[in-house]
């Protein structure tokens, strides 16, 4: 059998939390999930699968005599506003497909970014080594003239139902329409929208006259008795189905056939079906590193800025973190980077769109990154203030979150790009993020917010103006949360906020210099931590200033561990162990400046300013 590229598990039980969307009570059932997907030299649709094993195990005391599992799908292909769902209860699938053949088009309420465009794909769900027992369709959203039954689940029982193939009350699916057909001599059915969307005769939602509106769908398995410590295995397959030149009914046809071939590949266990992909060792393409420097973050934007529009040879997927050969382009980046990390998508052409794959892997990094040395650059130009009560020198801990903004405080002639990061002080703050957090294709403006994998420490930006930043005004506004309690004393009662690593362009890609005000914020009245006289001769710290080794000297005692801060309080440097009589540290590596160095001795903080030259 061929060895997936990516492997990854993980655990899940219904026990550790409240049910807050069936209000039910727990089963005490463990799943373990393992999820797989192939890099296919010579199979594009291995490449286009992801395939997840369920494992489910009954945890609790009692035997479970009527089990059925569900599969909750919100497709959301592209714009939710026009999607459509099927079945396929003979090849044991379920999928989705969209109104017509411009995703979007048809009904509004989506905007451009994030939809598919023309000739739209389909995405479908299929049980492998499991028969499903039924589908049922129901709609997420009461806007829409249906019966209300047919809206989602919110109690146990309802829940029950559509599991079994039932609507919300109990009433049965029936042949026609969208399955809800009270008092018409209709067949029972166990499968909502069975059939080929093709054809105008059959039951599919496409020819049923039903909205295309925020439509959900619900494939279940009946697993029947389980009792403690038994488990099941249930194996399914994500696929995603986009022929080139095919129209959006087309891709359903290309979708059959793609599930039988994904069923016979899964029964042969994947014998001879996929050729594994060449490693790739040199010059290789990390999609969402635009600018090849180790790392996807906001910087790679600018790049793309740079280059939008310029083309090159085509690449396959996958698209993931990991490395992937690609052919070479006739252009190089400012840095010497070959224009062909730009392509995230892999489409042939540099666009904004790539970035969405720098925002999917950020702040990724390859095997060996090492991020370059800091640059904080004072200037005028960029400013960061605190807006209605928040003041930032009367700061504490447990209040409010505040508001800030970041501003441009200056007309900068040929500003094309702009990216910079906010430095904090983690001790201080629980976080600094954008109000308007993500990546805003219409804007081309990027932000961190609170749930990304941003790097500790920072808020970081980038811009795109195309028509220039229009003289001085606000970037954008900034929540602002203070720790909710210090459960140390701090080196100070103040920190810095800084503007760190800025780097401004012009449309061709050179540098403009500018630079950030760094603010101080206050924290009147919190513990800091004590401070020997410096005239006390037991503690010594010589020589001071140092060039970058430090002695530091305390007689007859023993130290646990000494640190280094900087002057925002973040620690750069640290001796881990137990030290007698006296330490010899080694801080050359440290940008010159002012420092704090922290002993814990006999159970108190001793705490030094020392500077490095």
């Amino acid at each position: 059998a061929i060895v997936p590229e990516h492997i990854t598990w993980n655990v899940l039980n219904d026990a550790g939390v409240p049910h807050t969307e069936s209000h039910g009570a727990p089963w005490h059932v463990e799943v373990q999930l393992t999820s797989c997907a192939f890099n296919c030299a010579d199979n594009p649709q291995l490449n286009n699968t992801i395939f997840a094993s369920y494992k489910v195990i009954n945890r609790g005391q009692e035997a479970i005599d009527s089990l059925a599992l569900g599969l909750w799908l919100d497709f959301m292909l592209g714009c939710f506003r026009d999607d459509h769902q099927g079945s396929a209860p003979e090849l044991n699938t379920v999928f989705t497909y969209n109104h017509d053949n411009i995703d979007g088009s048809s009904l509004g309420g989506c905007t451009e970014e994030g939809n598919f465009g023309e000739n739209p794909p389909v995405q479908a769900v299929t049980c492998l080594n499991q028969d499903l027992s039924s589908a049922m369709v129901f709609f997420n959203s009461s806007l829409i003239d249906t019966h209300y039954e047919l809206y989602f689940p919110t109690e146990p029982q309802q829940y029950f139902n559509f599991l079994n193939g039932r609507w919300r009350f109990g009433a049965p699916l029936t042949y026609g329409g969208y399955g809800f057909n009270p008092g018409q001599d209709r067949p029972p059915a166990s499968f909502c929208f069975p059939g080929d969307p093709n054809d105008p005769s059959a039951w599919s939602s496409h020819h049923s006259s039903i909205l295309a509106y925020d439509q959900n769908i619900l494939p279940s398995i009946r697993l029947g008795g389980l009792f403690p410590d038994e488990s099941r295995q249930i194996d399914v397959a994500y696929s995603y189905f986009r022929e080139p030149g095919a129209d959006y009914l087309e891709n359903v046809t290309v979708m059959y056939a793609g599930i039988e071939a994904l069923q016979e590949w899964y029964d042969n266990q994947f014998e001879s079906s996929c050729t594994p992909a060449p490693f790739c060792e040199e010059n290789c393409i990390w999609a969402g590193d635009a600018n090849a420097d180790g790392i996807a973050n906001h910087c790679d934007l600018l790049a793309i800025a740079v280059a939008e529009g310029q083309r090159g040879p085509t690449r396959n997927a996958p698209y993931n973190w990991s490395p992937q050969p690609g052919e070479d382009w006739e252009d190089e980046q400012s840095n010497g980077a070959n224009n062909k990390h730009l392509d995230a998508d892999g489409s042939g052409t540099v666009a904004f769109e790539d970035f969405r794959l720098s925002h999917l892997h950020y702040n990724l990094t390859r095997s060996g990154y090492q991020p370059p040395p800091p640059v904080y650059r004072e200037g005028p130009e960029l400013v960061f203030d605190a807006v209605g009560t928040f003041n930032f020198n009367n700061l504490s801990a447990g209040q409010s979150t505040g508001l800030g903004r970041l501003r441009l405080m200056a007309d900068i002639p040929e500003l094309y790009a702009l990216a910079f990061s906010l430095e904090y002080d983690t001790a201080y703050f629980e976080a600094i993020y954008g109000q308007y957090p993500g990546y805003n294709l219409d804007t081309r403006t990027f932000m961190t917010g609170p749930a990304d994998r941003a790097a500790s420490l920072q808020f970081d930006y980038a811009r795109v103006a195309p028509e220039g930043f229009a003289g001085e005004g606000r970037l954008t506004l900034l929540q602002i949360k203070v720790k909710e309690s210090f459960l140390y004393p701090l080196p100070a009662d103040t920190t810095l906020i800084r503007f760190k690593n800025i780097k401004a362009i012009r449309r061709n890609g050179s540098e403009i210099e500018i630079g950030g005000n760094a603010v101080v914020a206050r924290f009147p009245g919190i513990a800091v931590a004590a401070e020997e006289a410096p005239e006390n001769p037991d503690i010594l710290f010589f020589p001071n200033p140092a060039d970058g080794r430090l002695e530091v000297r305390f007689p007859g005692r023993q130290a646990e561990g000494i640190e280094v801060l900087d002057v925002a309080g973040k620690r750069v440097w640290y001796g881990e162990g137990l030290f007698v009589d006296s330490a010899g540290l080694d801080l050359g590596g440290l940008p010159g400046g002012v420092y704090f160095v922290r002993l814990q001795i006999g159970g108190a903080a001793v705490v030094r300013r020392v500077v490095l030259r």
